[in-house]
């Protein structure tokens, strides 16, 4: 049974526009070759000890092999190991192995990062597109993604050429900036996963506003789903529904996922939140979209400094069983709080009334 936070809630939705990152739902799982990193070499080390590389994985530029290490870390998002890359003075390029893929489809690729030290190690993913010979088409590189202490996604989605028949992937972490900093900076990788995707499924607006209602102040975060998308689920399914899961972010610290299936089974506090009407309504058939705020509200004052996740949804029922598909969640962009929230809103109050004004400057000078 789903466990609830004890404070209010509420599902609004308003009209807005935004930027927004897009995500979406699968449809087919690419499965890699020790994409978990559980296969490993071992040699000898020449500084003493062991040094491990991971199986069907080729290292790529001048990298020494001790920039990675494993087996023995305590740290692993799946399975029983991950790779643990040091600061070396190089950075880590690992290229898989050949997997096969549909031409001309959408893809979501990605791998698992998280460091000890909540220092930001920077990361990416780069895919490249094969055809049935084997010749490169297209490398496609996704932007560059920051490691904390939580496990966090490095992600690319890309439409593949029509004429590609394999991809690789390529996993790098940039440790080489740390070297010359005389602290030991550690990263963590696991879990390469891909599958094939359908497009504009969710958008997510980076970042939450304030609600700014006197009876009913609080945090809110928006999101729209496609309207075809969201109509073809209503003529396919029962019980269709879309709103967003909210948490303590730090409650994700031991998550493997942040799922109502995933949160539920640890027993971790969290609000599931339907939307019951449109922010767009008036709009909806010009915008292409639906867009829905979900709200928490009267936060008690132990939670205006705690920073809260978000993450959209859409669930619904088929044959018995209710199934979810899920935005993609990033802590950089889709966690924030009260507080921090409230302090940006200080740069330009002269737009705001009296009543939002009081709010504004309660939840910005508020010191937990």
């Amino acid at each position: 049974m789903k466990k609830f936070l004890c404070i209010l809630l509420v599902a609004l939705c308003f009209v807005s526009t935004f930027n927004f990152n897009v995500a979406q739902a699968e449809k087919g799982t690419v499965v890699f070759t020790n994409g978990n990193f559980e296969s490993f070499t071992k040699a000898p080390s020449a500084f003493g000890g062991a040094k491990y590389t991971p199986n069907n994985w080729i290292m790529e530029g001048n990298v020494s092999l001790s920039n990675i290490v494993t087996k023995e870390t305590a740290s692993f998002y799946d399975g029983a190991s991950s790779l643990c890359v040091k600061n070396s003075g190089s950075d880590l390029v690992l290229l898989g192995d050949f997997v096969s893929i549909n031409g001309g489809a959408n893809y979501h690729f990605g791998y698992k990062i998280k460091d000890a030290e909540n220092s930001g190690v920077n990361a990416q993913i780069t895919i490249r597109s094969f055809d049935k010979d084997n010749n490169l088409i297209k490398e496609s590189e996704s932007k560059v993604f920051k490691s904390s202490n939580v496990w966090t996604e490095v992600f690319i989605e890309v439409t593949l050429p029509n004429d590609a028949v394999y991809i690789r992937p390529i996993i790098e972490v940039y440790s080489k900036q740390y070297s010359q900093s005389g602290t030991s900076k550690v990263c963590y990788v696991d879990a390469m996963s891909g599958c094939e995707i359908e497009k504009q499924i969710f958008t997510v607006k980076d970042g939450a506003s304030l609600r700014l209602v006197k009876e009913t102040p609080g945090i809110r975060f928006y999101s729209e789903i496609g309207r075809s998308v969201y109509d073809e689920y209503k003529l396919k399914y029962q019980k269709v529904n879309v709103g967003m899961l909210i948490t303590p972010t730090e409650n994700l610290e031991n998550v493997g996922d942040f799922t109502a299936e995933e949160l539920s089974k640890k027993g971790i506090l969290f609000i599931e939140i339907p939307a019951t009407t449109w922010a767009n309504q008036s709009t909806v058939e010009v915008d292409g979209v639906y867009g829905f705020y979900c709200a928490l509200v009267n936060i008690l004052p132990k939670n205006i400094c705690r920073k809260f996740s978000a993450r959209a949804y859409i669930s619904y029922e088929d044959k018995g069983k209710t199934y979810f598909v899920y935005s993609n969640y990033d802590q950089l962009v889709n966690s924030r709080s009260v507080n921090e929230i409230a302090i940006l809103a200080l740069e330009e109050l002269d737009i705001y009334d009296e009543n939002q004004k009081e709010i504004i400057n309660y939840y910005a000078k508020y010191n937990s």
